[in-house]
């Protein structure tokens, strides 16, 4: 509820029919407006990449629409602190190498967003809900 006083729209996938809102997203992107796509394992294709001692499953959306689109795309991580306050932290983009094959570029967009989740899961344990994930 908070988090749409802040938002122009909220997009929705639907299990069928995405394309109406994946075209919505991609002309929102090439307009340069900022779009917020949740890193998770989703319904459809998935990357398995390392992550700790394990491997963690993500839907290529993000990279995949950055690639796409020529996109910026940041990595945002929230976690709240001893003192309860939630501490957001937008980190520098992750570059896609555009020369590549997209499956390349957005493995790789990847491998490097779950490689920067690290540190922060492991300072957060309580509070990352991907554990059921690995």
């Amino acid at each position: 509820v908070v988090e749409d006083r802040y938002l122009a729209e909220r997009i929705l996938l639907p299990m069928e029919g995405q394309n109406a809102s994946l075209n919505t997203i991609v002309r929102r992107l090439r307009s340069n407006s900022v779009v917020s796509i949740t890193a998770q394992r989703g319904t459809g294709r998935t990357f398995t990449v390392p992550f700790l001692d394990n491997r963690l499953s993500l839907a290529p959306g993000g990279p995949a629409l950055a690639y796409m689109t020529g996109a910026t795309l940041l990595p945002v991580f929230a976690f709240r602190d001893d003192s309860g306050a939630i501490n957001v932290t937008v980190e520098p983009p992750i570059e896609l190498d555009r020369a590549a094959p997209r499956d390349e570029a957005v493995a790789q967009a990847i491998r490097t967003y779950v490689a920067r989740l690290e540190p922060y899961v492991l300072k957060h344990v309580g509070q990352w809900l991907g554990w059921l994930q690995l």
